[in-house]
């Protein structure tokens, strides 16, 4: 990448949230297969991953408790950001042109 190309770049997400995003997904993926492993006894072997059943049945909550203290945290922070604003409403009273795909009347 060159010099005028680094100043031309918008960052779009912040390293932080970045690391929020993935730290969600990791606990998401690992929740969801540790949950596997204790629904259904045919995937039992996947306990392997956790250290074995009891670990398994052990670290589950704890992940949970991650993810949501991450998530958590992640929406505090941009709480304000996601609330709706007036130019909002005014494009949720027009959701039919939306939908008809009449977007020259839709607000700015």
């Amino acid at each position: 990448m060159s010099p005028s190309d680094a100043r031309s770049t918008v960052v779009r997400y912040t390293a932080g949230e970045r690391t929020t995003h993935w730290l969600i997904a990791l606990a998401f993926v690992l929740a969801a297969l540790s949950g596997l492993v204790l629904f259904h006894p045919a995937l039992f072997w996947l306990s392997v991953f956790f250290g074995g059943g009891p670990w398994t049945r052990i670290l589950h909550p704890f992940i949970g408790l991650f993810m949501l203290i991450v998530f958590l945290s992640f929406a505090a922070t941009v709480w304000d950001d996601n609330r709706m604003q007036p130019a909002d409403w005014q494009w949720l009273r027009r959701w039919r042109d939306v939908v008809n795909n009449r977007e020259e009347q839709l607000p700015e």
